[in-house]
């Protein structure tokens, strides 16, 4: 459910199938970021690509120097690193090794005003801790083997205090998220409500850390807490002026940042995301309505449906997302069709057998299916601001839009408020 350190937590990442101009066999699954307006996702995939290319050019002039010593007990011969988050996988910028008494000196050059580096021990993952390098940082670590990922005992920067605080409080929940997340004997299902505690309290953490000092650059680090981890329905509007604030903060601290300027547009497209859910949970926008045609060759229309509450949902026979989404559909169907709930759900397939034989196998038993066997081509994307199916719009018996792109389990609890 997240990535991180490199893209914004925020960012809930689920499978679908997006739009090309190829055809529909060239249909490829993406991972768009889904709780952003489709238009936003572009704006920050782009910002974002622009960035790590930026990060892959190793001919980039040198700004300055950084420092990090000090002394690992029981960590002699050990390899240390600090590592580069890119989006082919971790980069090794320099390396050193303990000393027979645990002491090390790891020094170099950085090409960026400030970053987030990876301090990691022996090329363990459990023992990693990620830093905000500025330029001309000199750090100190006095820590052992058992302790440097629970107690470094961080000086030497004006963040080392918040540092220690947040990465000891903060242990425990990750370690014992890694745990259950590794754990084969759970199940996808078994493993997401602990999960999810286990992040909350994390982010409880993190947000306390950042209200007691806004103006550190180690905030850099918490910055993903203040995002939604889920849904913004779940999202505490709260956090949104303090993520300002701590972005604007950063900004006039690093104004020549490219990553911090990326993160300011991750904030700005946010704060218009929504405002943009306000809107929608308010009820005061009208789905647009459309004629389609169903598989008897007949026109149907979206308002045929009003005084239902509708799903609208956008699949095709070959976006396999879509096919293994459709049971949950179907049970939602099941569960609500007598209390006045209806799915009008619109195929952007292109062939007409293809989409037939789907509705059949995958038991899509209600009455309203249509396309414009157009696929991509068509203007069902453009009107309801999509490009990645399936995706879904919930519209209310008066025909407001009430919800965008709910499925599963936040489709259900959605559905469940709605007829309680």
């Amino acid at each position: 459910m997240y990535y991180f350190p490199f893209i914004i937590s925020c960012f809930i990442f689920l499978s679908s199938c997006s739009f090309d101009s190829g055809s529909e066999n060239e249909k490829s699954e993406d991972i768009p970021l889904n709780i952003l307006s489709q238009n936003s996702s572009n704006q920050l995939s782009k910002s974002y690509d622009s960035l790590q290319s930026k990060i892959k050019n190793t001919n980039q002039k040198v700004l300055g120097d950084f420092i990090i010593a000090g002394k690992i007990k029981g960590a002699s011969g050990l390899i240390l690193q600090l590592q580069l988050p890119t989006p082919n996988g971790i980069s090794v910028l320099h390396q050193t090794t303990i000393d027979s008494l645990g002491n090390f000196r790891l020094t170099g050059g950085l090409t960026f005003p400030i970053y987030m580096y990876n301090l990691q021990l022996a090329a363990n993952s459990d023992l990693t801790i990620t830093l905000p390098l500025e330029l001309s940082d000199s750090i100190h670590l006095n820590t052992s083997l058992s302790t440097f990922a629970q107690k470094p005992n961080i000086s030497g920067v004006q963040w080392s205090k918040q540092a220690n605080e947040i990465i000891a409080k903060n242990y425990m929940f990750k370690k014992r998220f890694h745990e259950i997340s590794n754990d084969k004997n759970r199940s996808e299902d078994q493993k997401e409500q602990p999960l999810f505690y286990l992040n909350d309290n994390i982010d409880k953490n993190n947000i306390k850390s950042i209200k007691k000092n806004k103006k550190s650059s180690y905030n850099l680090i918490l910055l993903s807490s203040l995002f939604p981890s889920r849904s913004l329905e779940e999202y505490d509007k709260s956090n949104l002026p303090l993520l300002k604030d701590v972005i604007s903060q950063l900004l006039q601290k690093f104004p020549d940042s490219k990553l911090i300027t990326s993160f300011a547009k991750q904030v700005i497209n946010f704060e218009y995301a929504y405002q943009e859910f306000d809107l929608i949970n308010s009820g005061k926008i009208t789905a647009p309505d459309f004629v389609a045609i169903n598989p008897d060759g007949n026109e149907i229309k979206l308002s045929d449906l009003k005084g239902k509450v509708v799903l609208l949902d956008f699949w095709a026979s070959w976006c396999l997302p879509c096919r293994k989404e459709n049971p949950n559909v179907v049970k939602m169907y099941h569960k609500f069709k007598s209390k006045g709930f209806e799915i009008f759900s619109f195929s952007l397939d292109e062939d007409k057998q293809k989409w037939l034989k789907a509705i059949q196998e995958d038991k899509l038993e209600w009455k309203f299916h249509g396309t414009d066997f157009k696929g991509w081509a068509g203007p069902m994307k453009d009107i309801y601001k999509f490009e990645g199916i399936p995706f879904t719009v919930l519209i209310n018996k008066d025909g407001k839009i009430i919800a965008k792109n709910l499925r599963g389990k936040t489709l259900e609890n959605k559905l469940n408020e709605i007829f309680k």
